[in-house]
């Protein structure tokens, strides 16, 4: 992981503990962010299960990629889309 890498894994955990979000759900759409491979090859994926633990929180999730399902802990993975903004609901 080269330096670029880690300031921004650095900025989502600051941004993650200064601004509390909704649970990640399924059909969202997210970025897996792995150190294996440079940034312009991380994968896109869609939310296919979630993990909830006993406080109601979700830190695991089912993702599917194009290569096929995996869990993933969600502070692994980046938001781009959720399942509501990508239907169109304006709730």
């Amino acid at each position: 992981m080269d330096l670029l890498d880690e300031e921004l894994c650095a900025y989502i955990v600051a941004a993650e503990q200064v601004v509390s979000q909704e649970n990640v759900k399924i059909g969202d759409l997210v970025l897996e962010l792995n150190p294996n491979h440079k940034r312009s090859q991380w994968e896109m994926a869609w939310i296919t299960d979630t993990y909830p633990v006993k406080d109601g929180l979700v830190r695991k999730v089912c993702i599917r990629t194009r290569n096929g399902k995996y869990d993933r802990p969600i502070h692994k993975l980046c938001i781009f889309a959720t399942e509501q903004e990508l239907s169109g609901d304006k709730q």
